[in-house]
């Protein structure tokens, strides 16, 4: 009896120290909202690494297709930003 008492203390001491550790990593993530087509585009790649992975599709026929879904990709609008100098 004494032994099943030590392996439930062990596993809870275990559960205690396993919530701690993820209690102490959690941190805030930036979440940036995905248009519906980046979604959908999502969607298709996980598809296709199905098929891929299930044989469905050789190799090939999945690098080919992926760049087809690459294209249909929207490219982020991105803005350079230009730093002026001061004079001394």
């Amino acid at each position: 009896m004494r032994e099943e008492e030590i392996s439930v203390e062990g596993s809870e001491e275990a559960s205690e120290r396993s919530d701690e550790y993820y209690e102490s990593e959690e941190e805030e993530l930036e979440s940036k909202e995905l248009s519906l087509s980046e979604v959908e585009v999502f969607i298709e790649r996980g598809e296709l690494w199905d098929k891929m992975a299930l044989g469905e599709i050789s190799v090939d026929k999945g690098v080919e297709l992926h760049k087809q879904i690459l294209a249909k990709m929207p490219t982020p609008a991105t803005t350079v930003s230009r730093r002026r100098r001061r004079r001394k």
